[in-house]
């Protein structure tokens, strides 16, 4: 066939039929009541003396019944009642689509048979397996509606079907085993089916009733009946029920987790109608099998994954009792590797290219190509599939050793775990040649005419190609071993980190150590070199003193570096240590100040104290002269002669903001976004600047060992501006 003619079945809006079916009517209203489409039977259905077309409900049903349903149909939608309208009882179910209000209305016929569905439902109830679930709603949904055959329909991952279990006349052929294509229930089908839990056709040989007008006077468009039960069906279905011999069907749908898991299929040789209240005991009847059969997996599941993780345990010993790639340890024990996820043959891929193997697998240059092909492919760092071919469509040749792959990413090009599994060659039975599907011929004005298959003769095929399926708990377990992998990967990476660190602790520690006291001894001798020096004259002891004082200044830069790099160490450990204490904002102000201003001086820049309060906080007055020396010196340094610093501070929230501004170069955005950063020299171009960049970063540790917290603004060519806030004491 076709397959643009079976796009055509698939897309075909069975939703929007524009008619019902003849055996109840439909009715339309609008936010005010007013009926705006209406079923072409409505009228004699109802015995009306007018059209209901333009009427309000209340003059066709009653005002009890209008009002009923203009203050439910939103709250109770598709919850029916019984309702009496001169010598008729009809059944009325209210649809909600606004601003619209769908309303189907049914004969009222005799009431069930309560005993019999209470019976029903315990057989239904009291089974303890998966298998005897299906059987037993077999069963007890022919027992409870008298239909001929009734099937437990299931639907693959390909959307093909298989009838599971059957109960049935005798005189009537089985099916029970047959599989069925995708194109026999479409796709827009199943979504109906998923929507609306039940659906029935009571006589297949029906003459469809139009709605009048045919389109939403509203909106111009097609009426959805998607929810409606009346709703007109394909054509083509119909030809296919009268294709298998069946004259009325009744089809209740079986979801789990959200998904259409299958169907409970009935089918009957003549009309036969079903009562509202049949119809509700089969859709309870379907709405518990559908929580047992999702109990039942979920009992499963929970099983399967308690016994994988038992291997997983021991997979997990095997990645502690080594060290390394975390692939290549835990590749140490392949036995457990595949039979965790019932593998017949498992590869890691390390890095792009090396390629380690156990058991059935594929050649190395194939495996490289599945894992680069699966990690593009993979949700979340995991793929699966039972048929490779749909992934790599040149994987034919692969089958014996890979028709299905489940394989594990891990990030960052860190290499790949796949495992693999081999064909599984079945026999499939079919309800008719799967490949016939369809057949489209020509009408009587030779108009292409599609239709359903006219064969359900067996047909049988031999299926290659594909594995056994990568069930929910493989695909679990699978999870599990990336997510231990990569643990075991970020624990091996915290430890690697942690020695770094304690090896830079230690390398500080014993320079600071082992430095500071020649560093001091130098500048000790420095001073008294000075000292003599200044006690001389003449050219050699000008040259003396300016030598003396470069080794002052270099000692003295020493000794703040190694003062930075012990901070520095401090700070990054967490062991920054302070001795807080109540101190006035105004008196931190003015002692900075006074001890810094000697540097503006020098320089020709007035270093300017503003008003500060007399707000307590809570500060180490040793380590916030060090913020303050750091950023006054920096401010003197990028500001030219004539210049001016500011320092001062001024009360915010339930703290006090300090402040160190100038009018120096300034700095750039890009500039400014790296300005906290350790090792950071953003003004290198400047040819008074020293040191090793790790002054701000400093403070910035400094001010948060505080509690506080630090920022900064400049504009290129007009000044910065440094903040520090500190809690209220």
């Amino acid at each position: 066939m076709n397959p643009r003619d079976l796009l055509a079945c698939a897309s075909e809006p069975i939703h929007l039929p524009g008619a019902i079916q003849p055996h109840g009517c439909l009715l339309v209203s609008d936010s005010a009541g007013l009926v705006c489409q209406a079923s072409a039977n409505s009228q004699s259905f109802l015995r009306l003396e007018h059209a209901p077309l333009g009427q309000h409900l209340r003059a066709i049903l009653g005002a009890q019944v209008a009002d009923r349903l203009s203050q439910g149909a939103r709250h109770d939608a598709d919850e029916g009642f019984q309702i009496t309208r001169g010598t008729g009882s009809y059944w009325v179910t209210p649809h909600d689509s606004a601003p619209l209000t769908l309303i189907e209305i049914e004969p009222a016929q005799p009431q069930l048979d309560e005993h019999k569905a209470r019976v029903a439902l315990r057989q239904v109830a009291t089974v303890t397996s998966h298998e005897q679930l299906l059987h037993a709603a077999a069963d007890t949904v022919r027992a409870l509606t008298g239909f001929d055959r009734v099937m437990a329909y299931r639907f693959d991952e390909d959307g093909h079907g298989a009838v599971v279990a059957e109960s049935r006349d005798l005189d009537m052929d089985p099916y029970l085993g047959l599989h069925y294509p995708e194109s026999d229930i479409p796709r827009q089908a199943r979504a109906l089916y998923l929507r609306t839990p039940i659906r029935c056709i009571p006589d297949a040989a029906y003459q469809p009733v139009p709605m009048e007008p045919t389109i939403r006077p509203d909106t111009q468009q097609p009426l959805d009946m998607s929810d409606v039960l009346l709703r007109s069906v394909s054509p083509v279905h119909l030809e296919y029920l009268h294709n298998m011999g069946v004259r009325a069907s009744m089809s209740i749908s079986l979801v789990v987790d959200g998904r259409l898991w299958g169907l409970i299929s009935c089918a009957h040789r003549t009309a036969k109608p079903v009562s509202p209240a049949l119809r509700a005991a089969c859709e309870t009847i379907g709405r518990l099998v559908s929580l047992q059969l999702g109990a039942f997996a979920a009992t499963r599941l929970q099983r399967r994954i308690a016994s994988g993780r038992e291997v997983l345990a021991s997979l997990d010993s095997t990645l502690r009792a080594s060290e390394g790639n975390v692939l290549t340890r835990i590749f140490a024990d392949p036995v457990n590797l595949t039979e965790l996820v019932g593998a017949s043959g498992a590869a890691v891929v390390l890095g792009s290219s090396d390629v380690r193997r156990y058991g059935l697998c594929p050649a190395d240059d194939e495996i490289r190509e599945i894992a680069a092909a699966s990690a593009r492919a993979a949700q979340e760092g995991i793929f699966a599939t039972r048929q490779l071919t749909t992934l790599l469509p040149t994987a034919g040749p692969l089958a014996e050793t890979a028709s299905g792959v489940l394989a594990i990413h891990l990030p960052e090009k860190e290499g790949s775990l796949l495992w693999f599994r081999p064909e599984e060659v079945q026999t499939v039975n079919w309800g008719g040649d799967p490949h016939k599907s369809a057949e489209v011929d020509l009408d009587a004005a030779g108009v292409p005419r599609l239709h359903p298959r006219r064969s359900f003769a067996v047909w049988t095929q031999q299926v290659r190609g594909r594995s056994l399926p990568w069930d929910e708990g493989d695909v679990t377990l699978a999870a599990d071993v990336r997510r231990t992998l990569l643990e075991h990967d970020l624990q091996r990476q915290v430890m690697l980190q942690t020695k770094a660190v304690r090896a830079r602790d230690d390398l500080v520690a014993v320079v600071s150590h082992d430095l500071r006291t020649p560093v001091s001894i130098v500048a000790m001798q420095a001073a008294v070199l000075l000292r003599l020096a200044n006690q001389d004259s003449g050219d050699r002891a000008a040259r003396l003193l300016a030598s003396v004082q470069v080794i002052q200044r270099s000692a003295e830069r020493m000794t703040t570096l190694l003062r930075d790099l012990l901070d520095l160490g401090k700070i990054e450990a967490g062991r920054f240590e302070l001795v807080p204490s109540p101190q006035t904002a105004s008196s931190l102000v003015s002692e900075a100040c006074e001890l810094m201003e000697h540097l503006g001086t020098a320089k020709g820049v007035s270093i300017y104290r503003a008003q500060a309060p007399q707000l307590q906080v809570l500060a180490d007055p040793e380590r916030i002269f060090q913020v303050f020396a750091n950023l006054i010196g920096n401010a003197v340094k990028f500001t030219p002669g004539g210049g001016t610093v500011t320092v001062g501070a001024q009360k915010s929230g339930s703290g006090c903001e300090f402040f160190v501004r100038d009018t120096g170069t300034g700095m750039s955005p890009e500039q400014l976004e790296h300005v906290f950063e350790r090792y950071w020299q953003g003004r290198a171009s400047a040819p008074s600047l020293e040191g090793a960049g790790l002054g701000l970063y400093i403070c910035k540790g400094i001010v948060e060992a505080h509690r506080g917290r630090m920022r900064a603004e400049s504009i290129q060519g007009s000044g910065s501006a440094f903040y520090f806030w500190l809690p209220a004491a």
